[in-house]
């Protein structure tokens, strides 16, 4: 079995524009978008806890080793806004695939999610000069 963790200094969002309530039908009101807009490092674990995210990194485009099992657990460093991602599995390719593979989906959601908060406040801004 081989093992490997790698640190990621979770964005708790918040530090950005204020957040505006999303479309239903927009791509982007899916749980892990939800849960992304909250500001805690315990909610930020929770999103790479997830089904959702689990999938995410299986179906990654930085995922080089998409088929082979890999076990992911993360824990929180105390008092900082770190968390670890600890990788285990049988193919040391392969744990080092998904470790980096989670570490990029959480930056690339973090990117999603600014854009869209983003988005979501310049059309409420629009919409309140438009009257």
């Amino acid at each position: 079995v081989f093992t490997t963790n790698a640190k990621l200094l979770v964005d708790a969002p918040g530090n950005y524009l204020p957040l505006v309530t999303m479309d239903a039908n927009s791509p982007f009101s899916n749980p892990l978008f939800t849960l992304r807009q909250q500001r805690s490092v315990d909610t930020q674990l929770a999103i790479l806890q997830s089904t959702e995210f689990y999938k995410r990194v299986a179906e990654s485009e930085f995922n080089n080793s998409r088929g082979l099992p890999v076990s992911l657990s993360y824990s929180p460093q105390e008092k900082t806004s770190i968390i670890t991602i600890n990788a285990e599995g049988t193919d040391a390719k392969a744990v080092a695939d998904w470790a980096n593979a989670a570490s990029k989906e959480y930056q690339e959601l973090t990117n999603e999610t600014n854009v869209e908060s983003t988005r979501n406040a310049l059309d409420a801004m629009k919409k309140r000069q438009a009257k």
